[in-house]
């Protein structure tokens, strides 16, 4: 999964500045994500009455380890390249970083759906997370509380 935008603005030259950014998350990251004790628990304990220190904190920490460029191959996919270290300090030193975040912080579920998309879905996630309290809580501050259902299992192969 990925999160795509456009990013423009206008440098202290006055000159006009545009460039595509992704996010994604690869599992080794989302393993250090994991093993990272102070994101975890600004996530468990997030909420929309949470700090905006807080929520800089969450969201700098994704942007920081899942931002990137797209790749555009000969074959017509489009690639992932990570940015790099030197890349990202340029990035967050500039207005780019102040137009992303007001972005992403702009509506109330814009967050929580930046985060998804860069993201596996849940049940990628909750296979490779211990089974423990503190996990469930990340993830459903996240993703949301898992809803009971009545329902059957669908499979959409089968008639």
């Amino acid at each position: 999964m990925a999160y795509k935008t456009t990013i423009q603005y206008q440098d202290l030259d006055g000159r006009n500045v545009s460039y595509d950014l992704i996010f994604r998350l690869k599992i080794k990251q989302l393993l250090d994500i994991v093993n990272n004790e102070e994101l975890m628990k600004k996530m468990q304990n997030f909420s929309p009455n949470s700090s905006t220190k807080d929520m800089m904190y969450i969201l700098k920490s994704f942007v920081d380890m899942s931002i990137g460029f797209p790749v555009h191959n000969d074959n017509g996919f489009t690639g992932f390249q990570p940015m790099t270290e030197d890349e990202k300090k340029y990035f967050f030193e500039s207005d780019g970083w102040d137009i992303l975040f007001i972005e992403l912080t702009s509506s109330e579920g814009a967050m929580m759906n930046f985060m998804r998309s860069v993201m596996p879905n849940r049940a990628v996630l909750e296979k490779i997370m211990s089974k423990d309290e503190d996990h469930s809580k990340a993830l459903d501050a996240v993703f949301g509380q898992i809803q009971e259902s009545d329902s059957k299992a669908y499979n959409p192969f089968q008639k």
